[in-house]
């Protein structure tokens, strides 16, 4: 895994706060990519699928395809630049964006 400082992905000035859970086997996504709680075990995070207000946190850093389920570390809360997320394919108005963590203390933001 690697490690980073908080830098120009940052907006706003709400707390940025981390976390650790395991991540479930073979998920694959690059740093600052929303996460999900899986389907079907809801102990496990997964890559944000795009549904509305089902994105609970931040990837920390870049995972690629552990052969087991694995803890990494998570973004829990802060206020993220909407250019600086990794955003599914299907994800491109600005409404679905800043929807996807409804209910949670994370938020995205312009510029």
């Amino acid at each position: 895994m690697e490690t980073h400082t908080p830098d120009d992905f940052l907006a706003g000035d709400e707390p940025l706060k981390t976390g650790r859970s395991f991540v479930k086997l073979g998920e694959s996504f690059t740093r600052l990519t929303p996460l999900m709680k899986d389907a079907t075990d809801k102990t496990l995070l997964v890559k944000w699928d795009g549904g509305a207000g089902t994105a609970v946190a931040m990837a920390c850093s870049t995972v690629s395809a552990p052969a087991s389920n694995t803890v990494i570390p998570f973004y829990k809360s802060g206020c993220f630049r909407i250019s600086s997320v990794v955003w599914p394919g299907g994800v491109t108005t600005d409404a679905q964006k800043r929807g996807a963590f409804t209910g949670t203390p994370i938020s995205v933001d312009d510029e």
